[in-house]
Formats: C-alpha cells, sequence, structure tokens
C-alpha cells in the first residue's frame, strides 16, 4: 500500500494492534501516523525541525522519540500513543555534530546511544555515548563508550532484561574502513567486557549494523561493503561469549543495503534492499545457520532504499521508501 507521497521512512513500529510509522517531509518536519487497514487513521506533526536519523520506540503506555535535527542537535520527547504530545522536548547530546540516535525500552525507563564530535581540532573525530532518560525526563548516566582518535557511527542496542549489547561502526584502525564492535552494558552503561569485541573482518567497510535479542543469545547482521554479495552475521550469548562471528548469512551475489533485522519468538526476519535487481527482499530463519528461501516483496525504483521491518505477532509488516525520487513510503503485510 502507497501511504504518501512527499515523504520518507524514519521507522516503523508495531503497537497495541497498529503500525506506527515515523517519517519526515521535504521541509524536514518530522511526523507520526498509525496505520490500520493500509490507511493513515490518525497523523501528528511532532517536530518542525527532525531528520531521518531518528528513532520512535513504543513504551509504557507511551511512545518515546529521539531524532537529530537540522539544528545539529538530538532530543527526545514523549508522546501520547496517538502522537499527541506529553512531554517537553530534552536535548540529549552535550557536544557539537551528533550523529544518529537509537532508542531502547527496557520495561522501566529510556536508553539511547549515539556519537558526537569529541575532538579539539578540525579531525571530526565522532564518539559513542550512553545515557538513560528516568520518567520524569531527567538524564541519567551519560557514559563516553569510545575514546579512540576515530569514527564511530551506526550505534544499535537490544536489552537482554538484565543488560545492553551494543554494537556500531568504527574506523579504529589505519585501514580507515569501518569495522563492527560489540560490548556489554550493565544498565548505568558501563561496559562490561575487557574490551571492545570487532565482529567483522579488519579491512572490510562495515555499515548499518543490526542486533535482536532470543532469549538466549544475541545475533548481529550487518552489510560488508566490500563483499557487496553478502549478509555477514555474529551470534553472541548473555556473558559476551562468542558463538559465532563474521559468517555469511546468505550469498546473494549482487549489492545488498541497508539490512533490517526482527525476532519473531520462533524465527528471525531480514530485510533489504538489492541494488542490482531492484528488489526488496527478505529472508527468514530459525537459526544463521540454515536460512531459508530468499523471498522478493516487491520490485523497485532507483531511488528506494531504507526498509523497516516490524513482526506484530502473526505477520510481519515493512516500510520503505519509494518512488522515481525516492519520496513516497510504501507499506506490506505478509505472513
Amino acid at each position: 500500500d502507497k501511504l504518501g507521497d512527499s515523504a520518507r521512512c524514519a521507522q516503523l513500529i508495531w503497537n497495541k494492534g497498529a503500525f506506527g510509522l515515523l517519517f519526515y517531509d521535504k521541509e524536514q518536519s518530522l511526523y507520526f501516523a498509525s496505520i490500520s487497514g493500509g490507511e493513515k487513521t490518525t497523523e501528528r506533526r511532532v517536530s518542525g525541525n527532525g531528520s531521518g536519523d531518528s528513532y520512535i520506540v513504543a513504551g509504557g503506555g507511551e511512545l518515546g522519540i529521539a531524532s537529530k535535527t537540522t539544528s545539529i542537535n538530538l532530543f527526545f520527547a514523549r508522546f501520547k500513543e496517538n502522537g499527541d504530545s506529553e512531554g517537553p522536548y530534552i536535548k540529549l547530546n552535550t557536544g557539537i555534530n551528533p550523529g544518529g540516535v537509537f532508542l531502547v525500552w527496557n520495561g522501566s525507563r529510556y536508553a539511547a546511544a549515539y556519537a558526537e564530535d569529541c575532538s579539539d581540532s578540525i579531525d571530526y573525530d565522532m564518539d559513542l555515548f550512553f545515557l538513560n532518560i528516568a520518567t520524569d525526563d531527567t538524564i541519567s548516566n551519560r557514559v563516553r563508550l569510545t575514546k579512540s582518535p576515530s569514527q564511530a557511527r551506526r550505534p544499535a542496542m537490544a536489552w537482554s532484561g538484565e543488560s545492553y549489547a551494543i554494537v556500531w561502526t568504527e574506523d579504529r584502525n589505519e585501514h580507515l574502513m569501518h569495522d563492527v564492535y560489540f560490548n556489554l552494558l550493565t544498565p548505568q552503561g558501563v561496559t562490561m567486557l575487557p574490551g571492545d569485541i570487532m565482529l567483522g573482518t579488519e579491512g572490510n567497510d562495515i555499515n548499518r549494523p543490526q542486533i535482536v535479542w532470543n532469549g538466549t543469545q544475541f545475533l548481529v547482521v550487518w552489510k560488508d561493503s566490500t563483499d557487496m554479495g553478502r549478509l555477514h552475521y555474529a551470534q553472541i550469548d548473555g556473558e559476551g561469549n562468542i558463538v559465532a562471528v563474521n559468517q555469511v548469512l546468505a550469498h546473494m551475489g549482487t549489492a545488498v543495503y541497508n539490512p533490517s533485522l526482527v525476532w519473531t519468538g520462533v524465527e528471525y526476519g531480514v530485510c533489504w534492499v538489492n541494488h542490482a535487481d531492484m528488489e526488496l527482499r527478505f529472508i527468514r530463519f530459525a537459526s544463521p545457520d540454515t536460512p531459508g528461501k530468499m523471498e522478493c516483496i516487491e520490485k523497485l525504483s532507483l531511488s528506494c532504499a531504507d526498509p523497516s521491518l516490524v513482526w506484530t505477532g502473526d505477520r510481519y509488516g515493512v516500510a520503505w521508501n519509494a518512488g522515481e525520487d525516492g519520496w513516497e513510503i510504501r507499506l506490506a503485510e505478509f505472513e
């Protein structure tokens, strides 16, 4: 179903029987829409100064939204489940030039991870930060997670019930390519492992790692820019022990972009854009070492990108950018 023109998808969620879509328009205003039966039932503007670097989480009978603004700040705000404003806008970053933000609900509060420029020179070094957001909107446990002269980017987190797992990309080594790193964090953001674990292959350029918790272990999936025809994965248990690392999930033989990963309680689902064949593709598997058959969800135009995959409890939903210029959002549902 086509959901609208002149808009781009930031993220799709499933909440209490309806899809929720966070999106932005060409004027960089940020919106939230509830979607049922392929139609938007409500639509609210949540910010007049947003971007595609935005994240939405349903938690505690409300919505939490974090976004990078065009004024180069990160904000967080709470909203009612219909998108109406519920609380003040809170600035998350303390430095300059923050990167994208990732938001998690752990059952009692939100936690966020983001990158920002911490250099004292023009080198533009990006370091990774963690913080907690209390129910009264107080920010606590702001922790700087990386301190190397490099660029940390694209954090993603998963909550296990006891700790956070965090993955990100960073050009820490001399080859200046981004590798994918992993660590465990206490609820207060303290690193639990003696050092960050590199999950990819040194020298390959990694982008947009995704991570989920299945009840016993974490699964990380990423796109390897050097080996463009493959999605790679790693499995790590709840104590941070490597189960499998830098394995090939599927060899597509063509360019892979922007994977989106979910755990349904029974199986994993991964959706991505295959640019060479111009298809939105999907694969499901109970274990990553025995992936199922790849499925084509839709043939795409040249401007399609950024799928956002969710599980509703009985089916998958995916939203993505489409149209000749990429400013059109589409939604598909499938079992």
